[in-house]
């Protein structure tokens, strides 16, 4: 709890120091598939686990700016679904069983606009997990994700999509021998509103 208290300090902080800049919202829902990767190489005769679907909803603060490089950070609610698989046994039961993983991520990204409709976006996120009741590694830690994308703006509403790449816990705050960490990709949709 401490931990979620202090990004809602940092995203206080965030908003009110661009405040001035007619600053944009975005509300947003994703959907990715995801799938637990190793930072090293696989380990021989490990189970695997394949990805059943992913989902995520939040917001999205981007600050406006007379540049085209400007900050995109925010506060998003991940779920991650996917099938785990054991090391072949000829005595073990070989049916997958099905795992959840819940994340809250905050990006802090640097969103470049070209040719007024389209973006790039992409950099860090600080990933914490909140359930752990599944045999993946602990994925709070450090990431990084990008993205391509569209938006279009009408009066003080703007619609985006935005396909994206990222890769959870890079750096864990846990570390371990052989580090597991998430991949997903997908894309994300938002609606927004500049105050």
């Amino acid at each position: 709890m401490k931990n979620f208290s202090i990004i809602l300090a940092f995203l206080f902080v965030s908003v009110n120091s661009f405040g001035q800049n007619k600053d944009k919202f975005f509300v947003t829902y994703g959907i990715s598939t995801a799938f637990p990767a190793y930072n090293s190489s696989d380990i021989a005769g490990g189970g695997s686990f394949d990805g059943t679907g992913s989902f995520s909803f939040g917001f999205r603060y981007i600050g406006k700016s007379k540049r085209p490089v400007t900050l995109e950070t925010g506060l998003e609610y991940s779920s991650h679904k996917y099938d785990r698989s054991p090391a072949f046994n000829p005595g073990l039961d070989m049916t997958p069983k099905s795992e959840k993983l819940k994340m809250l991520s905050v990006p802090v990204y640097a969103n470049v606009t070209f040719f007024k409709y389209l973006f790039v976006n992409g950099g860090g996120l600080i990933d914490f997990e909140i359930n752990k009741h599944n045999t993946v590694q602990k994925q709070s830690g450090i990431g990084f994700g990008f993205g391509l994308g569209g938006k279009y703006d009408f009066k003080k509403w703007s619609v985006m999509v935005n396909p994206f790449l990222q890769r959870h816990a890079f750096f864990a705050f846990d570390k371990t021998a052989t580090r597991q960490s998430l991949l997903n990709s997908g894309f994300r949709i938002g609606l927004g509103y500049s105050l």
